[in-house]
């Protein structure tokens, strides 16, 4: 299956945005602490995001922000809005579950 033109593009711009340098341009990471969590990455195979925030350097809201950008995409913080509860009880069980524990509610 071939990838759209479109969906190439974001790949390819994707590429040129490390997580790793949106991170330290935010100022939420060093140098250090990313060669550290590299190293951990290529030692055991898991996601850096996911390396950072189990090592507490940041959170999973500054870890969602920084995806966004990489992908080019709006982040936007459900928090800040009120969402009406029939609305929340259409959402699948399984996504619910993920959101408390992205909120630490599990």
């Amino acid at each position: 299956m071939a990838l759209q033109p479109e969906a190439t593009e974001r790949r390819a711009a994707r590429a040129e945005k490390r997580l790793g340098q949106i991170l330290i341009q935010q100022k939420l990471l060093t140098e250090a602490q990313l060669k550290s969590a590299l190293e951990e990455q290529k030692l055991l195979g898991r996601r850096l995001g996911r390396i950072l925030t189990d090592r507490g350097i940041i959170n999973e809201e500054q870890l969602a922000e920084a995806l966004a950008r990489q992908l080019s995409l709006s982040y936007v913080d459900l928090k800040r809005f009120n969402i009406k509860r029939e609305a929340v009880l259409r959402l699948p069980e399984s996504a619910a579950r993920r959101s408390a524990e992205g909120r630490g509610e599990s």
